[in-house]
């Protein structure tokens, strides 16, 4: 008699999200509602407002302690969580760190969280790579290992290593720090800035001495000027456990705040072919298994690699929307079911349709209300300038909740008229027409 065979518990995913942004609806919008979920979320006095609490599908989070004011609270209620979880669920979890902070988080207490968690990067998904997330170490093995260009670059730990850092580089040239911290302290002393640009030495000596007393490792580079044009792109990847590619979208920013090294409040998810060999080149040498992403820029007809980022994005929503489902393929690649899948998939669909943008509603409008004076009209005539469908992270159509109290928020603080812009999303967001019926019968009961 054949004994019956014990069934395999599908792995959950455990989302990291700091509190002021959401997650759970791009799960949703990838067809992934099977995939148990757990979300946790870093709480602390006069946090911003966490919008997904509003979402229907979110029954189960965890709250820890902000990782930057009380790291050791962080870790611990961390910990608790996770050792629960896996014994629950008799395997360690996958976790999905969406901020620098979360990764920056996991990384620094690996240690402790090893026995209970797997993370994406490694080839089976059992280290941390702290090698890449330090972006100078990750910029010395791809000179190492590789033939891929990057712009002329230099690191500076000290004020006794800045004369000779100055003396290494051509100008103009920016500087960012090496690693985030958990505060995210870079951005907020240079006005939300993510990189500063220094045109002669003197304002590079000047600049390196304030932040190197501040305790920044600092990651330096040659200027290459590109702005937002096609010279200038994010390469989004799904590679497998032999370093290949398997999923690949390029990503055109149509909105930066601040310009032009803040936050993209608006992208293009799109394809652009020539970029494809230089990435798979970066993530052969990074020898990278998991999400990842890197920008690149084009100087004299040849792809520069600036920098990468593994982590998943804010939102994996307009991918899926353009056959792109990264969620799922790393559930698969879990489970061991990749060999049905495509060789590579590209956002071909999308080709010769609607493009498909995604969209930080309330970035995009608080900055350019406050750069460019824009009111509701003119803000929503720029977005009517955008030709193609519309993805906002909190705005799901199948769970507009935690979009429209966003949006209320929103026109409350630049007073704006709120069901004219909510009535106006609802006919942007994607995924289009289907869904409009079900949206606005939903609106009409949050209102």
């Amino acid at each position: 008699m054949q004994r019956p065979v014990k069934p395999v518990k599908r792995p959950p995913i455990i989302i990291m999200r700091a509190n002021d942004l959401s997650f759970y609806g791009t799960i949703m919008s990838c067809g992934l509602a099977g995939i148990p979920s757990v979300g946790v979320v870093f709480e602390y006095d006069g946090s911003p407002p966490w919008y997904s609490r509003h979402s229907r599908y979110l029954s189960d989070t965890v709250e820890i302690a902000n990782a930057f004011t009380e790291p050791g609270r962080a870790r611990d209620d961390f910990l608790v969580a996770v050792r629960e979880l896996s014994k629950q669920w008799e395997q360690r979890l996958m976790v999905l760190p969406t901020s620098d902070t979360n990764l920056v988080f996991l990384m620094e207490n690996y240690e402790q969280f090893e026995p209970y968690i797997r993370i994406m990067g490694d080839r089976n998904f059992d280290a941390a790579r702290w090698d890449l997330v330090h972006k100078y170490s990750c910029h010395e093995i791809l000179r190492t290992k590789s033939t891929v260009k990057q712009p002329q670059t230099t690191y500076c730990g000290s004020i006794g290593e800045i004369d000779a850092a100055v003396e290494a580089m051509n100008f103009p040239v920016i500087f960012k720090p090496c690693t985030k911290d958990l505060g995210q302290t870079f951005y907020s002393s240079h006005n939300g800035l993510k990189a500063v640009k220094c045109e002669t030495p003197d304002d590079m000596r000047h600049l390196l001495v304030q932040d190197i007393h501040k305790g920044y490792e600092l990651l330096i580079q040659e200027y290459v000027p590109a702005n937002n044009s096609p010279n200038h792109i994010l390469f989004v990847l799904y590679a497998d456990a032999k370093h290949d590619i398997r999923l690949a979208s390029t990503v055109k920013r149509h909105a930066i705040i601040p310009f032009p090294f803040g936050t993209a409040t608006l992208w293009e998810v799109g394809w652009q072919e020539d970029t494809l060999q230089t990435a798979q080149k970066v993530i052969k040498a990074l020898e990278w298994r998991g999400f990842g992403m890197m920008e690149l820029m084009k100087h004299q007809g040849e792809w520069l690699f600036i920098e990468f980022n593994g982590r998943p994005w804010i939102s994996p929503g307009p991918f899926a929307q353009a056959a792109l489902n990264f969620v799922d393929f790393l559930d698969r690649d879990m489970n061991g079911k990749l060999s049905t899948a495509p060789i590579l998939a590209t956002p071909t669909s999308i080709e010769g349709g609607n493009n498909l943008f995604y969209l930080n509603l309330g970035g995009a409008a608080r900055g350019l209300a406050s750069e460019q004076s824009l009111d509701l009209d003119g803000f929503l005539d720029w977005l009517e300038s955008k030709q193609g469908d519309m993805y906002e992270c909190y705005f799901n159509l199948l769970d507009p909740a935690p979009g429209t109290t966003a949006m209320r928020d929103l026109c409350a603080e630049l007073d704006w008229d709120f069901g004219k812009l909510l009535h106006y999303m609802a006919n942007r967001v994607a995924p289009g027409s289907s869904s409009q019926y079900l949206a606005m019968s939903e609106l009409v009961k949050v209102q």
